[in-house]
């Protein structure tokens, strides 16, 4: 069964020496539950009017989110782990790695809850420490 739920996602980025950098987006999406894993559907709307088709997929050891659109990018959460990954813009690729410290994942019957904290580093430039919250609360159920 799909449900229509509310996202909500809230990041911060703090690279030593300059400003934390904090991110909010509340959008609504999709939620289903395919081979043990919930996946939740949705687009992101940025200032400049570009959007981004996204697809999170959640299980309690793992959350990855692969984004769609003028930027792209897969990105995985494995508390302990690192990934590497690229962060496709207009302008070209630009290598990461992502190094995730904690993973936290509540999933209940109507919300989910996913708790990230993680460094991020590119082509030898500055390590940030990054922290985010992702959550879906169910607004409608679908047939």
């Amino acid at each position: 069964m799909k449900k229509i739920v509310e996202i909500v996602m809230e990041s911060r980025q703090s690279i030593p020496g300059e400003d934390t950098l904090p991110v909010f987006v509340r959008t609504e999406g999709t939620w289903y539950e395919k081979n043990g894993a919930q996946y939740l559907l949705f687009e992101e709307t940025g200032e400049d009017g570009a959007v981004t088709q996204s697809r999170a997929r959640i299980r309690p050891e793992r959350f990855d989110i692969k984004k769609s659109g003028e930027v792209a990018t897969h990105l995985f959460f494995e508390e302990g782990k690192t990934h590497e990954a690229g962060y496709e813009t207009p302008f070209g690729s630009i290598p990461i790695s992502v190094r995730t410290e904690k993973l936290v994942a509540e999933i209940g019957d109507e919300s989910l809850l996913v708790e990230l904290w993680y460094r991020i580093s590119h082509g030898g430039g500055a390590e940030a420490e990054c922290r985010m919250r992702f959550s879906a609360q169910e607004k409608s159920r679908l047939p």
